[in-house]
């Protein structure tokens, strides 16, 4: 019983990780995109379908450390949850540049 909740765990955190990548790989690839950048924002669509844990209730405290860290970098982030359990993700550049 034990091994089994530990392999659980595991697969649980490796499932964590590849969703966290996966959309921080998306989130470089849109930020690099000129025709992105001299919009001054992008938003991401995040389906549940496709990010099963990251848009769960669960999923949330990652989605804040995604967050920081892109603020952190200079950027505003914004989320909107669906009820549908889909989330938005916004990033937005024009109001971090004007300020400055």
């Amino acid at each position: 019983m034990n091994q089994t909740y530990q392999k659980s765990c595991i697969e649980h955190r490796h499932q964590v990780m590849k969703e966290i990548r996966q959309f921080k790989s998306e989130i470089v690839r849109m930020l690099r995109a000129t025709e992105n950048h001299k919009l001054g924002n992008i938003r991401i669509e995040m389906p549940c379908a496709d990010y099963p844990v990251l848009t769960s209730t669960g999923g949330r405290e990652h989605l804040a450390t995604i967050r920081n860290e892109i603020t952190m970098a200079g950027y505003d982030v914004f989320f909107t949850y669906t009820e549908s359990g889909d989330v938005s993700f916004s990033v937005d550049w024009r109001m971090v540049v004007n300020n400055q």
